[in-house]
């Protein structure tokens, strides 16, 4: 298992993000995130402040963009190599950009990276939230068979 990095306290300036990635969807869970990048890594629970999470239509995954006062939980996974990240930037696709920003976590704040719903795809997100538990129940083990590694 990787060590997870140290965290800051609120006020103090985030880590880096290279290597951290805040997951809000799919890759919330272990075996999304294995068949993905192939590293199972280590995470905590952590909360994005400023953007909101919906739906994509026709789809079973969610996607963020920034709204003022929204707040998504997620995991925090920690450790990524750089070809863990080159094969979660194939993954995500030109709908997405990798931006880094502050997560909050129960020690504070950590610094890291996120796939944003670009300007031009937010047409996609629904008025619909993405539940993590209603994903695992009707979709989490057919979409974890369909996925893989490039």
């Amino acid at each position: 298992m990787a060590a997870i990095p140290a965290v800051r306290r609120p006020g103090d300036a985030p880590p880096p993000a290279a290597g951290t990635l805040f997951a809000y969807g799919t890759l919330m869970f272990d075996e999304v995130m294995v068949a993905v990048t192939g590293e199972a890594g280590s995470s905590l629970d952590a909360v994005l402040h400023g953007f909101e999470r919906r739906l994509l239509r026709g789809a079973v995954y969610p996607g963020v963009a920034p709204r003022p006062g929204a707040r998504v939980s997620g995991r925090a996974w920690t450790g990524l190599g750089e070809a863990a990240l080159a094969r979660l930037d194939r993954f995500e696709g030109p709908m997405y950009r990798r931006e880094a920003h502050p997560v909050v976590t129960a020690d504070g704040l950590l610094e890291a990276q996120v796939y944003v719903v670009r300007p031009g795809y937010r047409w996609m997100m629904t008025t619909r939230s993405w539940e993590p538990g209603e994903f695992r129940a009707r979709s989490l083990a057919r979409y974890a068979g369909r996925v893989s590694r490039d």
